[in-house]
């Protein structure tokens, strides 16, 4: 009997033993030392004064006294892990920047720390994670940044330059529901209904899970019935930028005393903010000398124009334009007609800019005329 129960004590720690090391086979721990030394390693064993591990198949025993922290299973990111599954804001905060602080460089748990910060509006911290970051999910998230800022009318046009194709899972459920937020900011209530449905269409599950934690201000329901009420009452809410497709602008020198120009201006989806128009220039000299006689000289231009707006905001605005026109040079009786094509660089804020150009005027041969001028739009 003793020997049967000595035989049965033995074999149940060796059994533990040979499981253990199995599984620290494919493990991987941290030991950080006290003076700050990072030891990649397999711990093999623990007692209360001591830590054995190995490193390269040599077993090697620490004193406590000299560990900082230990780590087990260093390649499984637990922190993530612990804050994915937690609800407690704060304490998911805390795992996820340990996230980021172990597992550097990594995308997937940066973008969910910015993406909780930014749903709890904590901007700054958020706005210092994506700054700079251009690939879409970051792009995604700098978007929904915007809306937190009530500035819609810019993450708008930050989201038109992506698209559905470039997200995929729970993604793309994200993308759906950061434009339902950014078309309700802007007071559009049929497109952010028509994005809701798009994001439960996507994944219902991930849905549910996803909706509560972007929108922390109200539930799944108020929200829908915040939609639908925005939807039956008359659209007096809208943001003033929303429907500034049109624009027209006022602009001098550059070629000419004065002249004037409207613009349709859509946002194309994946690209950004477009204008297309025509414009009108006149220009009049009093003091034209051909063999040493004086003329008055007038100029009238009719172009054509479209416009590639970089950067849209109220603060700042920078836009390319092409402008392609006709001329018409008039001295005295004598009537002459020339082709002008003329990039232009526009760089203002709050609606004031300044133009530098460069005309190529098609005469006899091609003049290059280089200019300046400034200008001042209204938009509607």
């Amino acid at each position: 009997m003793s020997k049967e129960s000595t035989s049965s004590s033995t074999f149940v720690p060796v059994l533990a033993l040979v499981l253990l090391m199995a599984m620290a086979a494919d493990a991987h721990d941290r030991i950080i030392l006290t003076d700050g030394t990072v030891i990649d390693c397999i711990i093999t064993r623990q007692t209360a004064d001591d830590i054995t591990y190995e490193k390269d198949g040599t077993p090697v025993t620490l004193e406590k006294s000299h560990i900082h922290e230990v780590m087990i299973d260093t390649e499984i990111d637990k922190f993530f892990n612990a804050a994915e599954r937690i609800d407690t804001l704060e304490k998911k905060i805390h795992y996820l920047v340990k996230s980021v602080q172990n597992f550097p460089g990594k995308d997937y748990n940066r973008l969910k720390l910015a993406e909780v910060y930014i749903s709890a509006d904590i901007l700054p911290p958020a706005e210092e994670i994506l700054k700079g970051e251009e690939a879409p999910p970051y792009r995604l998230l700098q978007a929904f940044l915007l809306v937190k800022r009530n500035e819609p009318a810019r993450a708008e046009e930050r989201l038109s330059r992506l698209n559905a194709s470039q997200f995929e899972a729970a993604a793309l459920v994200q993308y759906y529901i950061i434009n339902s937020l950014c078309q309700v900011a802007l007071g559009n209530a049929d497109k952010a209904i028509a994005f809701m449905t798009k994001a439960k269409e996507a994944n219902l599950v991930v849905f549910r899970g996803m909706f509560p934690e972007m929108n922390r201000a109200e539930s799944e329901a108020a929200y829908e019935r915040r939609l639908i009420a925005m939807k039956e009452r008359p659209n007096t809410e809208r943001s003033p930028d929303t429907n500034n497709y049109f624009l027209v602008g006022v602009e001098g020198l550059n070629g000419y005393i004065a002249s004037a120009y409207a613009l349709f201006r859509p946002v194309i989806p994946g690209i950004g903010r477009f204008g297309f128009g025509a414009g009108i220039g006149f220009d009049y000299s009093g003091d034209v000398s051909i063999l040493d006689a004086k003329y008055d000289a007038l100029l009238f231009n009719a172009n054509l124009q479209a416009v590639y707006e970089v950067i849209d905001l109220t603060v700042f605005q920078l836009s390319v334009r092409l402008k392609a026109g006709y001329n018409v040079l008039a001295i005295d009786d004598y009537l002459h007609g020339s082709f002008e094509l003329t990039p232009e660089l526009l760089i203002g804020a709050f609606n004031l800019y300044v133009i530098s150009s460069c005309s190529f005027v098609f005469l006899d041969n091609i003049a290059i005329i280089p200019q300046l001028g400034f200008g001042i739009r209204f938009s509607f």
